[in-house]
């Protein structure tokens, strides 16, 4: 008996004081890297419990919402969106830029063999994004009754151009953009480290997953985040957060995340 579920079944009701004993703890590390006279007090509130996610990729979504005290005024900052990864979840779809049939094949040994001539699962097939930039939190990692806070080990992939046969339509495969969170092998290591039951707190980063570099050159779109198979049978949960122009707290929250000095993979 798992205390939290397990990824094809999740205790939502067992996970959401997790999740939201997380995000207080991340909101708190935030909180001390910001620097008089503008400090924020960061907070996340209004964290919806999780549920089983239609249609989608992945296992299970949630929202919270990022919020900030100043000037003993409280404010909406932005929404953000939980999500919830089993082994050989993917944040893909076929409604926003591509479709299967545009790839080759799949050369990410974790997502499918690479010889493989089947279509590439919607799942796993790149968006392009919308937004200016995207931010992605790690939240926490259970596998059976080990947890870890702010752990993560995600994949971003990426498309590039394969093909020069003008006759053929399938042109494109993925390729791997890097790791958000920490190397597979550390993240591997976690069932073997702690006793069944403990929560452990790790050190919090938070990743950009696309936007722009400090030279203008975009990076991180299109992407799909996947979480690999052979991982075994652990949950990963992230928040993941856009920002926006149009956002009237858009300086306020590329401040809060000191977005400058984000880990571009």
């Amino acid at each position: 008996m798992y205390e939290w579920g397990t990824p094809k079944d999740p205790d939502f009701d067992a996970l959401q004081p997790v999740i939201k004993r997380s995000l207080n703890d991340i909101s708190l590390i935030m909180n001390s890297r910001t620097n008089p006279p503008h400090q924020l007090f960061i907070n996340f509130s209004n964290t919806h419990k999780m549920k089983k996610a239609k249609n989608k990729g992945y296992t299970a979504r949630g929202e919270t919402t990022l919020k900030f005290s100043y000037d003993n005024k409280e404010r909406k900052i932005a929404n953000a969106t939980l999500v919830l990864f089993g082994p050989g979840d993917g944040t893909g779809d076929e409604e926003h830029g591509y479709t299967s049939e545009d790839f080759r094949t799949c050369i990410i040994p974790e997502i499918m063999h690479e010889d493989s001539t089947d279509n590439l699962p919607s799942k796993y097939v790149p968006r392009k994004k919308k937004c200016e930039s995207e931010i992605m939190i790690p939240v926490v990692s259970i596998r059976y009754n080990h947890i870890r806070q702010n752990f993560v080990s995600l994949r971003e992939i990426g498309v590039k151009s394969t093909c020069n046969d003008k006759s053929s339509s399938r042109k494109l495969s993925l390729t791997e953009i890097g790791t958000l969170g920490v190397d597979k092998f550390i993240y591997g290591r976690m069932n073997d480290e702690f006793k069944n039951g403990c929560i452990h707190k790790e050190p919090i980063d938070i990743f950009a997953t696309t936007g722009y570099k400090l030279n203008g050159d975009r990076f991180g779109d299109p992407h799909v985040i996947v979480h690999p198979e052979h991982y075994g049978d652990s949950m990963q949960i992230v928040a993941f957060m856009p920002i926006e122009k149009e956002n009237k707290n858009y300086n306020i929250l590329r401040e809060a995340f000191n977005w400058a000095s984000l880990p571009r993979i």
